[in-house]
Parts: structure tokens; C-alpha cells; sequence
């Protein structure tokens, strides 16, 4: 072998050698376990990945009463095995869902609730307003009435106290909004109505929680809008009577038209009888 053959020879080895070697050192390297160090700093990564719980509650809840405490993450997916505290008390929340009663309180307070689940989840804290039976609404009024007729409402607090007389309830109920009087009373119509009508009754105050919404049944009594005179019909002899109801008061017209409705002269239904019900009563002679 000549002397430039073995020189090609050396410099083809030790470039091969210069190639594989980095390489060789990978793979050794990659055999290599982590070291303590390693390992610990990995798991503290992984612990520094953390979802936030969030809580779903109402924003106050009257004392001695239930409420729906919900918990979810950040996408407002629930959280199954979560846990709740509320009032030093820890409640399970296997579902993401538990139901906590509301205790008494001597006054309205507000209450912190805490949010628990297993990694990788943190803790949640919301806050509560548990009010006390003085300082919300309650609604008194019958279960049923009948269509047209007039019926009392009283506001009292929840402990059946009266209201401060300087600072009245409103109550709303279909069309009409009216302030209580000193004796915590509204005087209410019941509209026209077609069939047996569940309708709500609300009042709200500036001192006080809104009440809770009072259902009332409306008894369909066959009063027809238009029909004056009580016959089941709208036809030209309604004419008089609407005619009438337009000057005269409700004790006045039922003396003149005995079998006829006076509020059915209300077409509008905002319970004022008035030349405002004219062109609907116009309306409904011609059809429309």
C-alpha cells in the first residue's frame, strides 16, 4: 500500500470517527437516569399546572331556606368528589352539586363559602348574603279571583312586621305598578281574561329583598273584551252600553246594564276605562 493510500485511509477514518462520536454520546447519555434534582424539579412543574374551581351560588338567600351550591372548573364543567364549606361545616359534593340550608341569623349577614378538590384543582371562595326575616318582602294575597274583580294585597317582612311607614313596597301585577299604602296595601284589578290564568304578583323596596313571586289563579268568568251587554256576542248593540261605561263609574253602569260587564269596556287593558279604548272597540265591531 502506497504511502497516499494509507493517508486517504487515516483521514477517512478520522473523519468517521469525529461523525459517530457526538452520536455515540447521546446514546450514552440517553441511558443515563435523571438525577433526584431532575426528578424533583419535574414534579414541581407538573404541580405548578393547576385549574381553577369556580362556585355557582345565588348571591343571597333568605335565612332557614335551601339553596344549590354548584361547582365547576373554568369551562363550567362540574367537578365530581368536590367539597363545600359553609358555616364551619364541610358537605360532600360527589356530583359537583350539594344543597346547603341557609341557618337563622339575628341579622343579615354576609357568609363565605370554600371551594375543595384533589389536584390539580385550587381552592374557590364565594361570598353569600343569608338575610334575615326583618329585612325581606313577603306577599299576601288570595289564591284565585275572578276576572274584573278587585282584591286587597298586603307587604308585610318576612316576620310579618309591618312595613316602614316611610318607605313603601312596590307591587307589580299585569299592567299595573303601585306603591303600599301606611298599611302595607295595594288595591289590585284581576284582568279579562280568556281561560283560568296563573299570574305573578312582585314587590320590591328600597329598604328590603325583593319578595318572592306570589302565583294567583285569574277564574275565567266568560267576560268577553267588547261585550257590553253580556250576551256572548260583539255587535252594534254594545254601542249604548260602551258608550255609557265611558261616563259613568262600575256601580253606575252594572245598575243600568245589570247582565253586562263593565270592565269589558277596558280594551286596552290597562284598567282605566277611556276614550284610550275607543278605537279598539271600534276595531272589534268592524271585525278586526
Amino acid at each position: 500500500m502506497n504511502t497516499k493510500k494509507i493517508v486517504i485511509s487515516m483521514l477517512v477514518f478520522a473523519l468517521v470517527a469525529t461523525a459517530i462520536t457526538p452520536l455515540y454520546g447521546q446514546a450514552k447519555q440517553s441511558n443515563l437516569q435523571p438525577s433526584s434534582t431532575d426528578v424533583k424539579t419535574d414534579l414541581n412543574k407538573d404541580r405548578n399546572i393547576s385549574w381553577q374551581l369556580v362556585i355557582h351560588s345565588p348571591e343571597w338567600v333568605r335565612e332557614n331556606t335551601t339553596f344549590l351550591v354548584t361547582i365547576t372548573d373554568e369551562n363550567g364543567t362540574l367537578v365530581p368528589h368536590s367539597r363545600v364549606r359553609f358555616f364551619s361545616h364541610t358537605y360532600q359534593a360527589p356530583n359537583g352539586t350539594v344543597t346547603l340550608l341557609a341557618p337563622e341569623v339575628n341579622a343579615t349577614l354576609d357568609v363565605i363559602i370554600y371551594a375543595y378538590a384533589d389536584f390539580p384543582y385550587n381552592y374557590a371562595r364565594s361570598v353569600i348574603t343569608i338575610v334575615d326575616r326583618r329585612d325581606y318582602l313577603v306577599i299576601h294575597a288570595p289564591s284565585s279571583v275572578s276576572e274584573g274583580e278587585l282584591f286587597n294585597v298586603v307587604i308585610t317582612r318576612g316576620n310579618g312586621e309591618p312595613l316602614d311607614s316611610h318607605y313603601p313596597a312596590s307591587v307589580t301585577f299585569f299592567n299595573q305598578f303601585e306603591f303600599t299604602n301606611y298599611q302595607g296595601m295595594v288595591e289590585l284589578r284581576a284582568p279579562i281574561v280568556s281561560n283560568n290564568t296563573n299570574l305573578p304578583i312582585n314587590a320590591f323596596g328600597i329598604l328590603y329583598y325583593p319578595a318572592e313571586t306570589k302565583m294567583i289563579t285569574i277564574i275565567d268568568r266568560n267576560i268577553t273584551i267588547g261585550d257590553m251587554n253580556g250576551n256572548g256576542r260583539i255587535e252594534f248593540a254594545d254601542i249604548n252600553p260602551f258608550v255609557y261605561a265611558l261616563s259613568h263609574n262600575e256601580s253606575q253602569f252594572q245598575v243600568q246594564y245589570p247582565q253586562g260587564h263593565y270592565w269589558a269596556a277596558d280594551i286596552n287593558q290597562d284598567f282605566v276605562v277611556n276614550f284610550g279604548d275607543i278605537d279598539g272597540f271600534v276595531a272589534l265591531l268592524s271585525g278586526n
